[in-house]
């Protein structure tokens, strides 16, 4: 929620975006007088940049499954609950198209490149890694003999005189601090040389989330690092044993809950990290498609339907993520390739994003790069003798008006009725009974 311009300290606008189907206004009342022009603003071409992003993975949370719970169980996972309410997200994302497997999509994550080269597309695209259980030799580099290095999120930052933490629970992706070390990693090119060893700080231990945490609290709490990636495991290791949406599966999932309260406790009782740390969560897979306890068949939408929740400032609560990025769009049901005109969000998106939101470039070379866009042409709040108006200009003349007390999906209501043409576009006057008390937000929806 941003604060209005023109000195209405008390009037808040809901966050405005601009893509090719959704704009949004609105306020939240809290009494005074309503603003005379104002008009919200939201990823004016990049989001709202942060000092620190902790980007995590849940292995194995099945996005359909989470949602679930959350609906009908939400006392047993409240740090979930949080940040459903407090983010921009969806559970309805995406891992990479021809493989749902742990290791090759957390290459992908850091990488921002598919694992396979998508139909048609260069050679020089994907990252080419397929081994889920790698031996201790292996690095990423050289799967695609067309790209004899794959850049990281961990280059980005640490290239630019920024730290870095890897925090896994499990083993296996020790691969990825391998391919990063002073060994593997590539020359720093930007002055002043940081060296080649990307990832400042990494832990990787078998099933020890306890420990993970206990090393991110700290670091947060001394000297938080601008880039830090953990992987918790259990939702993964219930699933392979008892099956997804099984009780164990749903305690595993509750298991993170616990781990993010953590999380979240360490930032609010850290004042210097509120509004400069952002959190972005999704999986690498989901499971349960084709076999009870299994997620290998990328082909089945139940092993490869992921969440993707982004908390940081900026991104409006409860919102739902597709609609704030030009080049994305929800899948419904369907499992879009790479080479589909709309594209899901997936988990491949999480690194660019996170780059995003540090200011920072996007990886070189990746090819999966999320699209923010700006607000400037977005419907205004207008305040005129005493009655609130939303008012958009004639480009939108295709567009449906849409009002909501809220930002959940399901909460949107057509408004066909009281629109008025104007010279140079349109209006419509906001009922009495829906101002100044009500929380009230409005969007304008191409159908």
């Amino acid at each position: 929620m941003a604060t209005l311009c023109g000195g209405f300290s008390v009037w808040k606008c809901s966050v405005g975006v601009w893509s090719r189907r959704v704009l949004f206004c609105g306020w939240a009342g809290l009494g005074g007088a309503a603003p005379s022009a104002a008009r919200a603003a939201f990823l004016p071409g990049s989001p709202v940049v942060v000092d620190y992003v902790v980007h995590i993975s849940v292995d194995g949370l099945r996005g359909d499954l989470l949602k679930q719970l959350l609906a009908s169980d939400p006392a047993s996972y409240p740090s979930f609950q949080r940040l459903r309410a407090e983010s921009s997200h969806t559970f309805n994302a995406r891992c990479d198209y021809t493989i749902s497997e742990t290791v090759p999509n957390h290459v992908t994550m850091v990488t921002g490149r598919p694992v396979h080269r998508p139909a048609g597309q260069p050679t020089t695209i994907h990252h080419g890694y397929t081994n889920n259980s790698p031996p201790s030799t292996d690095v990423i580099h050289g799967f695609n003999v067309n790209v004899p290095y794959v850049a990281s999120v961990f280059d980005v930052v640490h290239d630019r005189g920024r730290s870095t933490a890897l925090l896994l629970s499990k083993a296996k992706l020790a691969l990825i601090e391998r391919s990063y070390d002073v060994v593997h990693g590539a020359a720093d090119l930007l002055p002043p040389d940081q060296g080649r060893d990307k990832i400042e700080f990494s832990q990787a231990a078998d099933g020890d989330t306890g420990g993970l945490l206990t090393s991110l609290t700290g670091r947060l709490a001394s000297n938080p690092d601008a880039y830090t990636f953990m992987h918790l495991h259990q939702p993964d290791e219930a699933g392979h044993i008892y099956g997804w949406g099984s009780a164990p599966w749903n305690a595993a999932v509750a298991a993170v809950d616990v781990r993010l309260a953590q999380l979240f406790a360490a930032v609010d009782a850290r004042p210097a990290l509120r509004g400069r740390l952002a959190i972005v969560l999704t999986a690498d897979h989901g499971g349960g498609g084709g076999a009870a306890s299994g997620h290998s068949d990328a082909t089945r939408i139940e092993n490869v339907t992921i969440p993707f929740f982004v908390w940081a400032p900026g991104f409006p609560p409860g919102a739902e993520i597709h609609t704030l990025l030009a080049n994305r769009w929800d899948p419904g049901a369907t499992r879009p390739d790479y080479n589909a005109a709309r594209q899901p969000l997936r988990n491949g998106d999480s690194g660019n994003l996170s780059l995003a939101l540090l200011g920072l470039g996007p990886v070189p070379g990746s090819w999966l790069q999320p699209a923010f866009v700006s607000a400037q042409s977005g419907p205004e709040l207008h305040r005129v003798a005493g009655q609130l108006e939303v008012r958009w200009g004639v480009d939108f003349a295709g567009y449906v008006l849409e009002t909501s007390a809220g930002l959940s999906p399901e909460s949107w209501q057509l408004i066909d009725q009281g629109i008025t043409a104007e010279e140079g576009g349109f209006k419509y006057l906001v009922p009495v009974e829906s101002a100044p008390a009500a929380r009230r937000f409005f969007r304008l929806r191409k159908p």
